[in-house]
């Protein structure tokens, strides 16, 4: 373990975690003073990475009150290091990951670089829950548009509204073989697993509609 000065972090609540180029001016990015990094192996990088872990106590003693902003101490918080990327941690007090953060690029680089000759750490943790993050394709911005989408195809199907939920499903497919049951499915099937161009033009109509 070293200690890390003088980094930017941008902690994401639950298992979301944005790179750095989709990070956004109303994110509450931290300038951190110092935090401990922490060297790991591949298996234990992807599963802090993409799973819900918990941590034994002996770790958390470890990196108490080690990480700091230029205002406050962060209770339990690390960079997590491979031999070619790190991000960042916060625990709660019962061992359980409540952020995750990226780095800058050039900030990555220089952490991975320092903590290249440092031995790999053993850490004692169970996997609560894996989840499906390592398979993440959309930015930020497509997500708050797929969801968008979805509230708007679920609420029409669920208040009967058919016009409108024809009319989202003929601008996305130009296809009148579906009776409603089923497009209401494929809309919602292929929102959640191929957002697709076609998919992402109905953002504009129903921004438009809302308008109105």
């Amino acid at each position: 373990m070293l200690y890390i000065y003088d980094i930017l972090l941008n902690f994401m609540d639950g298992d979301v975690m944005y790179e750095f180029f989709e990070w956004e001016y109303k994110d509450m990015v931290e300038h951190i003073k110092q935090i401990p990094a922490i060297k790991v192996d591949d298996k234990v990088f992807s599963d802090f990475m993409y799973n819900e872990v918990i941590v034994d106590n002996e770790f958390l003693d470890l990196i108490k009150n080690k990480a700091a902003t230029y205002k406050e101490k962060i209770e339990y918080a690390c960079l997590i290091v491979n031999s070619e990327r790190c991000f960042a941690v916060e625990f709660n007090k019962a061992g359980n990951i409540i952020f995750r953060s990226s780095l800058l690029i050039d900030e990555e680089e220089d952490v991975v670089s320092c903590c290249n000759r440092l031995p790999d750490s053993i850490i004692d943790y169970k996997i609560i829950k894996r989840t499906s993050n390592i398979n993440r394709v959309l930015t930020r911005k497509e997500e708050r548009d797929a969801n968008l989408i979805k509230r708007e195809i679920i609420s029409a199907y669920e208040y009967k509204e058919y016009e409108k939920l024809n009319y989202l499903y003929n601008e996305a497919y130009k296809d009148d073989s579906l009776d409603i049951d089923d497009r209401y499915k494929k809309l919602i099937r292929d929102i959640e697993n191929n957002f697709s161009a076609n998919l992402k033009g109905l953002v504009k109509i129903i921004s438009l509609a809302n308008k109105k």
